[in-house]
């Protein structure tokens, strides 16, 4: 009985200390051109348990180009993503839209205020054991 006991425990504290750690924190994305053809530049992110922002590569739009932008999420994903247009210098053109969780998407477009490069900007403030996922894009 107390072989049994013994055996007992040491698995139990095996289990415990080893197998019950939670994953640890982490967020990546990465930036994809979209298509050929057109110019479009995107991102892929994947968040789980850290806050994720970031930036597409830029796009060249003369003033008055119209310009969109869009993001979708994942199925799994459980945090919705903030997303916006800026300019080379980090001003936002456009308001921040949010794609919503669950497969959720927004899109918008605007003309460029001026000429110059664009980028698509991205937030998720995943701070819990949930996940932020999905694809998003700028393009003319």
């Amino acid at each position: 009985m107390k072989k049994a006991l013994l055996l007992l425990s040491i698995t139990l504290t095996f289990v415990l200390t080893f197998g019950m750690n939670p994953q640890p924190a982490s967020a990546e994305y990465y930036k994809y051109v979209c298509y050929e053809g057109s110019e479009c530049n995107a991102v892929n992110l994947y968040s789980f348990g850290t806050p994720i922002s970031g930036y597409s590569s830029p796009i060249w739009a003369s003033s008055g180009t119209t310009m969109h932008y869009g993001f979708t999420t994942s199925s799994d994903s459980v945090f919705h993503v903030g997303i916006r247009i800026v300019d080379a210098n980090g001003t936002g053109v456009t308001s921040w839209r949010y794609a919503p969780q669950y497969g959720g998407d927004n899109f918008g477009f605007v003309g460029a205020p001026k000429t110059g490069y664009y980028r698509l900007q991205f937030s998720c403030g995943d701070t819990t054991s949930g996940r932020c996922k999905g694809n998003g894009s700028i393009w003319r």
